[in-house]
């Protein structure tokens, strides 16, 4: 059986994704971000500095959830002029 290669998401060698290497214990770093991969377990999160940045840009508001929000706010505030 062929060895598993796994790639960085993050990181380019000359064509292709960089592989990553792998740890005796079963999980897989890349050398030049320390992206971290573990195939064996489902539930695995790295906590490498690109995966954190994407972590927080998607828990951030869209524009349009900011805007409903606003206007939420406005709705509310005028009721409470009546």
């Amino acid at each position: 059986m062929a060895e598993r290669i796994l790639r960085c998401p993050y990181c380019v060698l000359e064509n292709d994704f960089r592989p990553m290497l792998r740890k005796r214990e079963g999980w897989f770093i890349c050398s030049k971000c320390g992206h971290r991969a573990n195939p064996g377990l489902a539930h695995f999160t790295c906590c490498c500095k690109k995966c954190e940045e994407l972590n927080r840009a998607a828990s951030m508001p869209t524009h349009e959830e900011r805007i409903l929000k606003a206007e939420t706010f406005l709705r509310v505030s005028r009721l409470g002029e009546i």
